[in-house]
């Protein structure tokens, strides 16, 4: 019987063992608890409560802080109605355009000093 080589995926420069399960999610939160001590459940339950309160803090106030970590804000461009304009002397369609939203990340000092 020849022997089982060992499965291993390459992903965004992520490497992780698919026998062990999950992937670089499960990994990262793998290496927290490590590194913090304390089980992986506990772990999952903190990620799980800070997406809903970031997400939550989004949604109403339109920006969140993770101190020493990120500023978050929702940049919204408006939305535009069907119009005609001028442009180099000659009337051009715009066409309608709905309202965008997208989330703007912006790196603290504190995370960016420790890439020196």
């Amino acid at each position: 019987m020849a022997a089982k080589t060992k499965k291993v995926r390459k992903t965004q420069n992520l490497v992780w063992d698919e026998e062990a399960g999950g992937g670089p999610r499960n990994a990262f939160l793998q290496e927290v608890a490590a590194v913090s001590t304390v089980d992986l459940a506990t772990v999952k339950k903190g990620v799980r409560a800070l997406t809903l309160v970031v997400t939550r803090r989004l949604r109403e106030q339109k920006k969140c802080m993770l101190p020493n970590l990120a500023r978050l804000e929702v940049k919204v461009t408006p939305a535009r109605e069907a119009s005609t304009k001028t442009l180099f002397g000659k009337q051009c369609q715009l066409k309608a355009r709905r309202e965008k939203k997208r989330i703007k990340v912006t790196v603290l000092k504190p995370l960016r000093d420790t890439q020196k």
